[in-house]
């Protein structure tokens, strides 16, 4: 049978909102936030709400992976990525000061079980603007997962509150096998539908 389109698994985008600092080196390390799969299926596409902070010619640079959880839930740190890539986003003729969604097409697509959780990591890894991934602020929470930060300096993963959830979307294909999705050059499509600016990085 015909692989179906992607559809969106799980989403998660709070109407009262403040930032996560993601800073490259240090005591803000790495944010990551966990989420449980609904659909059985290949995740293929993950989303996340940023927010620009800075104006002018400058690009949010970072590494997004999909980890493990341990048995705490937490995310696994000393377990490999299940799929990792770095991405440069240039902010000329994105929102200022506004929430917006971007979209990315996982390099690797990664197996999910329904009622299994996994965790979305983000970690600064240069640019020139802040890196700010929007989450929420005294809003109804995500009920099945929680968000967390990793410090560098003393290898301490710390919760962050189970009311300080951070945004994000999850695409799945129910059907198709996970493959390795090469990326194209740099192009942004908008998605309509999800109650906040969405673009998307296109696949050749």
């Amino acid at each position: 049978a015909a692989s179906a389109a992607p559809m969106i698994d799980q989403s998660y985008l709070p109407s009262t909102t403040y930032t996560y600092s993601v800073e490259a080196d240090g005591r803000d390390g790495v944010v990551a936030q966990t989420f449980t799969a609904g659909t059985t299926g290949s995740l293929t596409r993950v989303g996340i709400q940023f927010l620009a902070l800075a104006v002018g010619s400058v690009a949010f640079e970072f590494r997004l992976g999909i980890r493990k959880v341990g048995v705490d839930g937490a995310p696994d740190f000393d377990a490999d990525y299940l799929s990792v890539q770095t991405e440069r986003v240039p902010l000329p003729g994105l929102p200022v000061f506004s929430p917006f969604l971007l979209a990315f097409d996982l390099a690797t697509a990664v197996s999910l079980t329904s009622g299994s959780t996994y965790a979305i990591e983000l970690q600064r890894t240069g640019g020139d603007a802040p890196l700010t991934w929007v989450a929420n602020y005294n809003g109804a929470p995500y009920d099945a997962g929680n968000p967390y930060r990793y410090y560098n300096d003393n290898g301490s993963l710390v919760p962050l509150g189970a009311d300080r959830d951070a945004s994000f979307v999850t695409w799945v294909d129910a059907e198709a096998p996970v493959t390795v999705v090469p990326l194209p050059a740099a192009g942004w499509l908008l998605i309509a539908g999800l109650g906040a600016l969405g673009l998307a990085r296109r696949r050749a």
